[in-house]
Parts: C-alpha cells; structure tokens; sequence
C-alpha cells in the first residue's frame, strides 16, 4: 500500500510538475505554518494601525452669499449712470473671496499669525531657519485643497494635518479671515467710488453755477444795450397798442414776449438790470442743480451696513466632521490580507521543499 501511493507522488517529481492534489495536500499539511505566518502578519499589520501616526481631513462647503448680504455694496440705485457705480452680484463677490482665500498674503499671514512653524517643528522660530520655515508653509499650502463644483458656485476647501483638534479650528478661522478681508476690501472700494462720485457731483455743481453766472452775466450786458436803445428811441414804458385793433373797447398790454427787449422800455429794461446785478445767488435759477444737491447730500449720509455684509455662506462648518484619511484603516486591512494569504503559502511551500531536499539527501 505505501509503494502505491508513492507512485503519484514519485511521479510528480520526477515531471517536475505539482497538481491541484499535491498542493491541497501541503497545505492541509502545512496548515499550522500558513496560519502562523498569516497570523504573524496580521499582528505586524495591526500594531502598525494602532501605532501608525494619524492624518486627519477636514472640509468646509462655501456658497455664494444672498442678495441681501451684498446690498449694501451697490450703489446703482442711489446715484445716476453717469457716475460710475459697478453694481455687484453675488458670484462676483463670492469669487473674490475665492481669490482672497487662495492669495499668498492671506494663507501666509495665518501661518505667521498662529505661528505654525513651531507647531510643525516642535522648536522655536528663534531656531528655525528661513528655509525651514518656508519649507513648514509649502507643506502647510500643500494639505490645502480646494475643488470648485461644475456651477462654480459650491465650493469644498479641505485641510489635511496630524492635528485632529486643531485642523478644523484653523479651516473654519481661515475662511472667516478670508471673508474679512474681503469685505474689508470690497468696502474700502465702495468708499473709494463714494469719493469719486461725490468728487464728480462737486465738479458738476460748480461747473453748473459757473457757467449759469456767465450766462447770467451775459444776459446784463445784452439788456444793457437794449436799453440804449430804448432810451435812444425814447422808449419809456411798454407800449399800449388800440383795442379796436382787436375789435375791442379796451385797450390791452402787447405781449412783450413777441416784441424786441427795448420794447419794454427803459424803465423795465432798467429794474432787470438791477434785479440780475443785485442777485446774490444762481442757485435757484441753475437747472438741474437742486438734483445734484440731493444726490450730493444722499452720497455723504451713506453709511456701510459692515455688520450685515457677508461674503460667502458657509453650508457646512470644517468642525463638524473629523476624518481620518491615513492610515486607511479598510484599504491596509484588505492589502495586508491578500499579502499576508500569499507570504503564509509561500512559506508553507518553502519549508515543504525545504523538508523534501533534505529527505532526499
């Protein structure tokens, strides 16, 4: 019986071929080096998930701020077109709080600010060399991601970092640093168009009453001579003319409106003069100018509503949800077991050749 069942075994050597038969027969035989080797494995890979150093993720989702939230930017409404007033939207404004997030100023005035070098490094800034310091910021920039939906109104920025209790504290004070200096910014533009158009409306108003006093000025001169004229034809007063003219019994006034200035005379002619002489102030005779006055007057009571102003909603706050991101804990697992399956059968046949050599010699 036993020179039988060497047959296929013998057999199988001297072909140099293993069938399915000779390898569930090692590793029926072999089973406790397979297990031990798998189980060895997964030890090794389960001391390192508990040891290995965490890499924590954390994302804030951004949409663009409500109408009501940038109103108080726009001045189109309060002033005419012909000044300038750029009237914003809400995806200007949210992409320019984009645009300040991702500045270099705002992302490296943070990492000053909060001093991350020496969190990064464990020393002081003292100790740190410029190169080190700049190096902690590129690796600081790097675990910054930010992905734009397909509308480009929904935004996710992620921080990646080994700190679990501080990513999301430094996310969420980021985005709202950023929509500060945003606001700040698009406030500061706001005064600046306040400036310039009040500077455009001053110029209007004084343009306006220095050439309505030229005009005014003229409009002497010219009944001056037409008062020369009157009083060289001897024109005292406005001149009656005979009803029976009109068919009438009365007689009535000419219309003066349809007769040379010298027609009214000298003595009218001459109170003209002296009432344009004496005037003290165009402004009521300027038109358009009380118009200008207003907007002038609406222009310096503007106030910024600063506290209503926003320039972007956050959806989801980065503190409300922690990930962890490395070591991950499924993909290792599932790696390490395919791994472990194959290194626990590899050696189970390693040490069955092992022991056939030796058996052989």
């Amino acid at each position: 019986m036993t020179e039988k069942q060497n047959i296929p075994e013998s057999n199988s050597r001297v072909s140099g071929e293993i069938s399915i038969v000779d390898i569930i027969r090692i590793i029926i035989k072999r089973k406790r080096i397979i297990a031990g080797a798998f189980v060895i494995q997964m030890l090794i890979v389960g001391i390192y998930l508990v040891f290995a150093e965490r890499v924590y993720q954390v994302t804030t989702y951004l949409i663009p701020p409500q109408i009501e939230n940038i109103q108080g930017l726009n001045l189109a409404g309060i002033i005419d077109k012909e000044f300038s007033a750029e009237n914003l939207k809400p995806h200007d404004v949210f992409m320019a709080f984009l645009n300040k997030f991702e500045s270099h100023s705002l992302q490296r005035g943070f990492f000053d600010e909060n001093k991350l070098a020496e969190l990064y490094s464990g020393r002081s800034l003292k100790e740190l060399t410029y190169k080190e310091i700049n190096d902690y910021y590129d690796s600081f920039v790097d675990s910054i991601k930010i992905t734009r939906g397909k509308n480009k109104d929904f935004v996710s920025i992620a921080l990646t970092g080994i700190y679990r209790d501080k990513i999301a504290v430094w996310l969420d004070s980021m985005v709202e640093k950023a929509n500060k200096e945003t606001v700040e910014q698009l406030v500061k533009n706001l005064r600046t168009s306040v400036d310039v158009n009040l500077q455009k409306i001053k110029d209007a108003i004084k343009s306006k009453r220095f050439v309505y006093k030229q005009r005014r000025l003229d409009e002497i001169e010219r009944l001056r001579e037409q008062y020369q004229i009157a009083k060289k034809l001897g024109i005292d007063k406005t001149p009656l003319v005979d009803a029976e003219l009109f068919n009438s019994k009365q007689n009535i006034l000419v219309n003066t409106a349809k007769l040379k200035d010298y027609m009214k005379g000298t003595t009218v002619l001459l109170q003209e003069i002296k009432s344009l002489e004496s005037r003290k102030s165009d402004d009521a005779y300027v038109p358009g100018l009380r118009d200008l006055q207003e907007k002038q007057k609406t222009l310096e009571n503007f106030s910024v509503p600063y506290e209503a102003l926003k320039s972007v909603i956050v959806d989801k706050k980065a503190s409300t949800e922690i990930e962890i991101v490395r070591p991950n804990k499924k993909m290792v697992l599932l790696l390490s077991f395919i791994f472990s399956v194959f290194v626990a059968l590899a050696s189970a046949f390693l040490f069955e050749s092992i022991v056939t050599i030796r058996s052989e010699l």
